[in-house]
């Protein structure tokens, strides 16, 4: 994900060497607050710093660029300040690095720190996280994910094939938000019912229990599915499709 920021900053100038520093606030953020990213450059080279952009990496590293242009007659340091939030529960590198686009191969991070965002009840709170509404893909053809997110609810629906090349949709109309103390994470749960369209005419559908399931968030843009249908595990990696 790579979102354009254009931040132009301005400094004073007498010695050849930058030294950044990178902080943010608030000083405990939320899975609900707005991240706002301060990058200083307190050497009194005087550049124009422009935060160029933001890149997500993984596992967890949100990459800031920068570039200077030039010099000038005025100020003791220069200063931008960037969002790069909300961002779900978890903990995160924020790191500064000089603009890549013209750089083969593109520099490591000059200035790096941490950011720990968490629910106020705990790193993993009794809340979710966020909201992973979305359609995801499973890197299967033919197949797709859909998920609704009410709070602590959810309504998933898998769209895939039987056995016997039928379309078949497999949903979680009531999965709820809990604690699996057993495997140290929290997740969605519920039953698995298994959608089956009738005659078109008059039109029906049937709707059956099959088994149970869960799904739970990864990272950005990733959800785990994990579901027992008619006895038999079924397990998908998810990501996001972002139109």
């Amino acid at each position: 994900m790579r979102l354009v920021l254009a931040v132009l900053l301005t400094a004073l100038g007498l010695s050849a060497h930058a030294a950044f520093t990178l902080s943010f606030e608030p000083a405990n953020p939320t899975p609900a607050d707005t991240i706002v990213v301060t990058i200083r450059d307190s050497a009194p080279t005087c550049p124009q710093i422009r935060a160029r952009a933001t890149r997500f990496l993984a596992p967890n590293e949100i990459r800031l660029e920068y570039r200077r242009i030039g010099d000038c007659g005025f100020a003791p340091f220069s200063e931008a300040k960037v969002n790069v939030g909300p961002l779900p529960a978890g903990v995160y590198t924020l790191a500064l690095a000089v603009d890549s686009s013209d750089i083969s191969p593109p520099p490591g991070p000059e200035v790096t720190t941490q950011v720990r965002v968490t629910w106020a009840g705990g790193e993993n709170g009794d809340k979710p996280y966020d909201s992973y509404a979305g359609q995801y893909l499973t890197g299967q053809t033919g197949e797709g994910v859909f998920i609704e997110q009410y709070g602590e609810k959810s309504f998933l629906t898998f769209v895939t094939y039987d056995s016997g090349g039928r379309p078949t949709w497999l949903v979680m109309t009531d999965a709820r938000w809990r604690n699996n103390a057993q495997r140290g994470r929290y997740e969605f749960a519920g039953a698995v019912y298994r959608a089956t369209r009738g005659p078109e005419s008059p039109p029906s559908l049937t709707v059956a229990p099959v088994g149970s399931g869960l799904w739970y968030p990864a990272d950005f843009d990733t959800v785990m599915l994990e579901m027992t249908v008619d006895g038999s595990p079924t397990t998908r990696t998810l990501r996001r499709y972002r139109f």
